[in-house]
């Protein structure tokens, strides 16, 4: 599933990125800390399609859908 899919509160793990992934976003979100195997928590959902707010570690960021859709994850156990 695709970051973006990840609901409020929801946490899951980095399993890689899509394909066609843009070079300078794939470059921008290593630097973040979005790394495979990294969990990630979605701590807000902004109404109307808006930014998401995830969380990894201490750190957080706000991410448009399209950035966010780039990265895979997978809910873990």
């Amino acid at each position: 599933m695709k970051l973006w899919e990840l609901q409020k509160d929801q946490a899951a793990y980095i399993s890689g990125f899509i394909e066609s992934v843009p070079k300078i976003y794939f470059n921008r979100l290593n630097e973040l800390g979005f790394q495979i195997g990294v969990e990630v928590v979605c701590q807000r959902q902004s109404p109307f399609g808006g930014p998401k707010v995830y969380q990894i570690g201490d750190d957080v960021f706000s991410m448009a859908k399209d950035v966010a859709s780039c990265v895979t994850v997978e809910i873990g156990e």
